[in-house]
């Protein structure tokens, strides 16, 4: 399943993004500026076209647009909401599952990750997911999954008063808590992981996906940063945060 595309793409478009500072006619900018918008297109389609063939392979339906619809909202205002599959990939092997691990996906939407994750040696994968519209589409594609996979658990909860289970080796947050009261939610969250945490020590491994907090998990001096990695195509600095995940490991409360 490795893929060196993303890193490809993502040195020739480093190049690309040279040629910007060579160009000074007004008319090479616009023809520049035309071909960058038709790149950022084709990329767009292509990256759709890769997440269809990904479900398809899977028995799933995870894409946005169709998401979009299930919930009656149009496409363009509904948001992203799955991980790309360039992206989980690589986040499972650097989660690197043995038997006997646990996936906890908080915010699960549609399901794409815990889905995809269920062919890795997971003993058990639970996705937790607020809003019941969306958690109908999620458990749809957990029993129309293919292959021999690990069964799949959803969970409509809220994840700030969820019990993290006590096997839970692995949890994953994609950014989902927007909204003024996002950072509550967030660190309620987190304390019911440390809550296991303490009630069971053991190792476990927080991946957060455009980890805009970063500063509130710092703050709870539990939780050390062990490795990050961008899956843009794209590697301004502006662009990079929002397409970061993020891995930090759960420390005992005596380690802080």
């Amino acid at each position: 399943m490795r893929s060196t595309g993303s890193t490809n793409t993502s040195a020739v478009w480093q190049v690309w993004e040279r040629v910007a500072g060579w160009i000074s006619n007004p008319a090479e900018r616009l023809l520049y500026s035309s071909a960058t918008a038709l790149i950022r297109f084709a990329y767009r389609r292509t990256s759709d076209m890769r997440a269809r063939l990904n479900d398809r392979r899977l028995g799933i339906v995870t894409t946005d647009d169709f998401v979009a619809r299930e919930l009656g909202r149009p496409p363009l205002m509904a948001g992203r909401w799955a991980l790309p599959y360039d992206a989980i990939w690589p986040l499972m092997r650097r989660i690197d599952p043995k038997p006997g691990d646990v996936l906890l996906d908080l915010g699960c939407g549609s399901g794409r990750v815990i889905c995809a994750a269920a062919r890795y040696p997971f003993s058990r994968i639970v996705g937790v997911e607020l809003d019941e519209n969306i958690g109908r589409i999620a458990l749809h594609n957990a029993a129309s999954l293919r292959g021999d996979a690990v069964r799949l658990e959803i969970v409509i909860d809220n994840a700030a008063k969820y019990r993290v289970p006590d096997d839970v080796s692995a949890v994953f947050f994609h950014n989902p808590f927007g909204g003024p009261f996002g950072g509550e939610v967030l660190q309620a969250a987190l304390t019911r992981i440390l809550e296991s945490f303490d009630r069971r020590p053991r190792r476990i491994v927080i991946a957060y996906g455009n980890p805009q907090p970063h500063d509130l998990l710092a703050s709870l001096g539990r939780l050390r940063q062990t490795d990050e990695f961008c899956y843009s195509w794209r590697p301004g600095a502006d662009r990079r945060l929002p397409l970061t995940i993020r891995l930090y490991e759960v420390l005992p409360a005596e380690s802080s």
